[in-house]
């Protein structure tokens, strides 16, 4: 779903119209005037932002109609008192001063008009849809007032006046470019000490520069989103200091700064890959993240986080007690933005989702197989041709077999194989996780010894199937950890010959 600041306004306005009388400005229409005309006949009111558009050159500009976007402009307008407080945080004495500096003068002034028209229904809750005067972007968004914010940090006190050549809302704070990273935002915000430390423990907070180096050398900007908890939603689960997240999360014996170290993964979890505003979140999606496991975000209503993790608390909602099976958004403290994306604030304290479903892969789904199948009067199937296969190869066999229905050994479908031999199946993909190894296997009247290898590493020792029953059986080889969704390597290789079967695959996920 697409967030529009109006439409999330508008829902919270129905059902909490008795609670606060929200002020939302009609649409004030002055078509036979243009932006810069506006101002030309408002300069006493906005006197200073008409002497600073007049030094940059912008106030013809603002009479024309823009050659770009959709032929209009958005100024963000700045009351008087917005260059006082602004002219004090910056040592300016005086207007004359400020004025005399052009630098500034031409960036204010082009960095509050954007080169396309937005009236307040269509802020998107994130960044808006055309850059400013300057290319760069800025970002809207909401608090829990209900006040329409501009970077997270300016009001916007009056909206919607439409003009010939664009529209005007008036603000009561000078709009400022973004200068920080990731890091160095939540590192100015003491509410996010906590999170900042583990950033920090765990060695991530070197990734989150501006720029970073690719393996191949090159540097490139560093574009990724957070979804961080303040330190009160942490408190509220106990966590009050680093130590108690160390406590809870890292791996003994290892060091805070290797990625299988299960402190690093919980930071790295809260760090999505890409830039992704409110607005930008849509239906329901993997993201995936810098952690092994990526996170699950439902965006087809509100937007919820890992819905189906084990519920961890309960909320009142209307005076019924809900149990949370999910981790919520604070759509108030969210957007916050950085140099490398957009940073949001959990309601609640992140839980890693690992993978719950089981993966079984049986050969018939080899499509060479099924297409064979389909037509099959005669069981087994022959195949002597590996280059034909897609997702199976072989060797040190002529041919392999394919034992459909009742043929098998206790009437399973399944691959059979005889004498010495190596067989090799790739997996379709798998969700990172940890997971056990099981396949399902059996051997004839002359049992082999085999070894089993995942992804090009052995699991156990040999395994000699001359031991225990006779009949099929899941045989564990072991855990193993995989750090990203994709496919895997399985690979049977005989170290005694003889009769094998194969049923199928499994991955079990496993704590």
């Amino acid at each position: 779903m697409k967030y529009s600041i109006w439409l999330i306004l508008t829902f919270f306005m129905v059902f909490y119209s008795c609670e606060r009388d929200i002020e939302h400005s009609p649409f004030v229409t002055e078509l036979e005037k243009s932006v810069g005309q506006y101002l030309e006949e408002n300069k006493e009111t906005y006197s200073i932002f008409y002497q600073v558009a007049q030094k940059a050159g912008v106030i013809e500009a603002l009479k024309l109609y823009n050659p770009y976007g959709n032929r209009n402009f958005t100024l963000f307008l700045p009351q008087n008192s917005a260059f006082d407080t602004y002219m004090t945080k910056y040592g300016y004495t005086s207007v004359e001063e400020l004025l005399n500096d052009s630098s500034v003068v031409n960036f204010l002034a082009r960095f509050h008009i954007v080169a396309s028209s937005f009236n307040s229904t269509e802020f998107p809750y994130g960044i808006l849809g055309d850059s400013t005067f300057t290319g760069e972007y800025i970002y809207m968004g909401f608090d829990e007032d209900f006040n329409y914010k501009v970077n997270n940090a300016v009001d916007i006190v009056q909206v919607d006046i439409e003009l010939s050549n664009g529209i005007i809302h008036i603000v009561d704070g000078i709009l400022e470019p973004i200068r920080s990273n990731s890091f160095e935002y939540l590192q100015a915000r003491e509410e996010y000490s906590l999170i900042t430390s583990l950033f920090g423990l765990t060695g991530l907070s070197d990734t989150m520069d501006v720029y970073r180096t690719t393996p191949d050398g090159k540097m490139i900007r560093n574009y990724y989103t957070l979804m961080v908890e303040t330190d009160e939603v942490f408190a509220r689960y106990g966590i009050t200091h680093i130590d108690s997240l160390i406590a809870r999360y890292a791996t003994p014996e290892l060091e805070y700064t290797d990625p299988d170290n299960d402190l690093y993964q919980y930071a790295a979890y809260h760090i999505l890959e890409g830039t992704y505003a409110i607005n930008d979140f849509d239906e329901i999606k993997p993201y995936v993240t810098y952690a092994y496991n990526p996170i699950s975000i439902d965006a087809t209503q509100d937007i919820i986080i890992n819905f189906g993790i084990p519920v961890f608390d309960t909320i009142m909602i209307s005076g019924d007690s809900v149990a949370l099976n999910y981790i919520r958004v604070n759509l108030y403290e969210s957007n916050g933005f950085s140099l490398n994306g957009p940073i949001h604030t959990l309601e609640d304290p992140m839980v890693v989702q690992e993978p719950t479903g089981t993966y079984e892969f049986q050969f018939e789904n080899e499509p060479v197989i099924l297409e064979n199948l389909k037509d099959a009067t005669v069981s087994p199937l022959e195949f002597s041709d590996p280059s034909a296969m897609v997702n199976l190869s072989w060797s040190g066999t002529e041919s392999i077999y394919y034992l459909a229905g009742v043929s098998g050994p206790d009437g399973q479908d399944c691959l059979y194989a005889f004498g010495n031999f190596s067989i090799e199946y790739i997996t379709p993909n798998v969700a990172a996780g940890n997971y056990e190894l099981l396949l399902r296997i059996d051997k004839g009247a002359q049992a082999p010894q085999i070894k089993v290898f995942l992804d090009g590493v052995q699991q156990k020792s040999i395994v000699d199937l001359t031991l225990g029953r006779t009949s099929f059986r899941a045989v564990s080889f072991g855990n193993r950890r995989f750090k990203e969704f994709g496919p895997h390597t399985i690979r049977i290789e005989t170290v005694v010959g003889g009769e094998f079967y194969w049923d199928w695959v499994r991955f079990k996920p496993v704590s």
